[in-house]
């Protein structure tokens, strides 16, 4: 009798020892099993906070559901760069927050720099006067106030600057264009005035960008609706190439990409200015294939809806205040 119990007690103590390992086998089965949220959301913590994405959560049907963007701290752009004081005094500042990553701070650099450098291009107020005698409808008020209040603008901005102050120029403006600003891109494709020697060698990291990207980065910015990149796509496919600095950069001809960059154009324009665009483009269409309409009709759409949507920030476009680093960047 005691040899008996002595059994049942040592088989219950081996049942017990048996369910204890396999409850142990089955909650490591659990953790390690893939798409099982172990606590409330582990699995996409864990990857948000080294910067990645968690998969989407399956539907019933067996897709991925888009999963909600996560909210990016906004930048305090006012203690990044301040408008009303020279660049020269933000310079130092505004290049170890762009060497940090600050995407506004880069762009902020590569647009005031580049705003510094190139206003002598811009019509002097004596070519204003001259112009505005000779036909007075030719320059409005509101284009007057708009130059004189830049070159207020400039003499604040730009005072104190010299040639190094230049140097970097074209670095901040392929970084920013890397990082997808639209406005950055579409300057870095048409890039127009190379200050720096090393940028403009042919072997530089700047040119070869330039050679390989330009034109992929002119119709990315073209497509988020950046006025000046709906005119290069327009003046590049017709003509087929992109002229820059770097000069002539050979693009296959589209008839349909052209003309429906050049439609998107249109939809900025007014009056007389409008109505001879959409001339142009119905007269364009009439010799367009069954395949260059579609494709037309497709771009078009695409194109203006983006043109649409940015309405506002293009009427900042015409009255040249995108020149401004806060205003190109704005949208960072």
């Amino acid at each position: 009798m005691s040899n008996h119990t002595s059994g049942i007690r040592a088989a219950k103590m081996l049942l017990a020892s048996i369910l204890a390992v396999t409850s142990l086998v089955v909650a490591i089965m659990m953790i390690t099993r893939p798409g099982v949220e172990i606590g409330e959301g582990s699995t996409e913590d864990r990857l948000s906070a080294s910067g990645g994405d968690a998969p989407g959560k399956r539907t019933n049907d067996g897709e991925l559901a888009q999963k909600p963007r996560r909210t990016l701290t906004p930048i305090d752009k006012a203690a990044v760069y301040d408008p009303q004081a020279p660049l020269s005094r933000q310079l130092d500042g505004l290049r170890r927050l762009s060497d940090r990553g600050n995407p506004y701070a880069t762009c902020v650099l590569a647009f005031a720099l580049d705003m510094c450098a190139s206003s002598a291009e811009r019509t002097t107020v004596g070519d204003l006067s001259q112009m505005a005698s000779a036909d007075p409808d030719e320059v409005s008020v509101d284009r007057w106030a708009v130059d004189l209040e830049f070159r207020e603008r400039f003499a604040t901005t730009c005072a104190g600057l010299d040639a190094d102050s230049f140097a970097d120029m074209e670095k901040r403006l392929l970084i920013s264009a890397k990082n997808g600003h639209p406005k950055s891109m579409a300057k870095f494709a048409l890039a127009s005035l190379l200050l720096n020697p090393e940028a403009a060698d042919k072997n530089s990291t700047f040119a070869i960008s330039h050679r390989n990207s330009a034109e992929l980065m002119l119709n990315r910015a073209a497509e988020r609706g950046d006025l000046s990149a709906l005119r290069g796509v327009h003046s590049a496919y017709s003509q087929g190439y992109i002229t820059s600095a770097f000069g002539e950069q050979p693009v296959v001809k589209d008839l349909a990409k052209s003309v429906a960059a050049l439609y998107a154009i249109s939809r900025y324009a007014s009056g007389d200015e409008r109505r001879i665009m959409e001339l142009e483009v119905d007269s364009l269409k009439s010799s367009m294939s069954p395949s260059e309409k579609s494709r037309f009709q497709r771009l078009s759409a695409q194109y203006s809806g983006t043109a649409k949507r940015s309405e506002a920030r293009a009427r900042h476009e015409e009255r040249l205040t995108d020149e401004y680093p806060e205003v190109a960047c704005g949208n960072l």
